[in-house]
């Protein structure tokens, strides 16, 4: 081999060498940069699964006021319909009864598991529990729903006679607002104690939730509107020589649809007229004619009984809606983060043009 071929074979190698070392930094700095690339999408992907879980499902902000906002229009709706439309009144009561059922299946099941834990294994009520009646127990809590459900639209609707839309609004959003967290902030029990006493923690605080709230509700609903009671009481000359003729004044006119809700509506008027015919006569019994107290604690007791019933429906209506909105969460914030990423990528795209 000649001098000048040798000469040739180191530039030929050289060269060979130097393009092998430039396509190697090259494909390294394209792996580089995909990497790069999906470590970014990674972390814009998880930065808006944080943001759509923080605002719609941990946060209760924004959950809160949604929630509350759709469950007001929903009762502003069936007192609208209550008395116009019997149609509509059974399609109110059947969706309301949908979200009271989910709280009430739940609840059930809780104290099913409860007591079997707690019960003795010799014991009538362990052996009563061990057998499956989830079907029969299905019907019974469709029963209590609906009946619930009723008495929830039922009352909404004569509320709303007897106060007006605007002081039902207020104090129902007021009502929702205020017992919305208390309701249903989930429980977290001591990570130190075993699974079963999670389990029966985590249940008899949320029953326990429940019945305050339901109380709160009460007394919140029986002090607010019987203010306005008294304000008839003073105001009127409801006895019980002229209650019904009253109640005919205010009652609603039969329409072609609303052949059996015209007749709830006018009962509930007539006995909130007995109501304050019967109070009127115990204030003149006990001489509190002018006793403004004396008539406002009388109807108080009254209106607790009468709005027992509507806070403990209104309560489980509530942790039905929270429930539905929580087991629909992982749909909306998949839903949210692949909307925000495409329009991302039309927006990259876009810019890059």
């Amino acid at each position: 081999m000649s001098e000048h071929e040798a000469v040739d074979g180191r530039e030929l190698e050289a060269a060979l060498r130097s393009a092998s070392d430039v396509r190697i930094l090259a494909s390294f700095d394209q792996a580089l940069h995909t990497h790069t690339q999906r470590r970014r999408q990674a972390a814009e992907q998880e930065r808006l699964r944080r943001f759509a879980k923080q605002s719609l499902y941990e946060g209760g902000s924004m959950k809160k006021y949604i929630l509350t906002a759709i469950m007001t229009l929903l009762l502003i709706t069936q007192a609208y319909f209550f008395g116009v439309s019997d149609l509509m009144v059974l399609v109110f009561i059947g969706i309301t009864a949908g979200f009271i059922y989910s709280t009430l299946i739940r609840m059930y099941e809780g104290n099913r598991k409860v007591l079997y834990a707690h019960a003795r294994s010799d014991s009538l009520l362990h052996a009563f529990l061990s057998r499956e009646r989830m079907l029969l127990m299905r019907f019974i809590v469709v029963l209590m729903s609906l009946f619930l459900s009723s008495i929830l639209v039922f009352l909404i609707k004569g509320m709303v006679l007897q106060q007006g839309y605007s002081a039902f609004f207020f104090v129902i959003v007021v009502a929702s607002l205020l017992l919305y967290r208390f309701v249903n902030e989930p429980y977290l029990p001591n990570s130190t104690k075993d699974t079963e006493y999670h389990a029966t923690s985590a249940h008899g605080n949320e029953m326990l939730r429940i019945f305050y709230a339901v109380m709160i509700l009460n007394l919140m609903l029986a002090a607010v509107f019987s203010a306005h009671d008294t304000f008839v009481f003073k105001t009127s000359d409801v006895d019980f020589n002229n209650f019904t003729d009253k109640a005919v004044e205010q009652s609603i006119e039969r329409n072609e649809s609303n052949d059996y809700s015209r007749i709830l509506v006018n009962a509930y008027l007539l006995m909130d007229y007995a109501k304050v015919a019967l109070t009127k006569v115990l204030v003149s019994l006990f001489s509190l004619e002018d006793n403004f107290y004396g008539f406002y604690m009388i109807i108080s007791v009254l209106n607790l009984f009468k709005m027992i019933a509507f806070s403990f429906s209104f309560v489980l209506l509530q942790k039905g809606f929270d429930g539905a909105a929580t087991a629909l969460t992982p749909v909306i914030n998949s839903s949210f983060v692949k909307g925000r990423l495409q329009a991302d990528k039309l927006l990259d795209q876009y810019f890059r043009k």
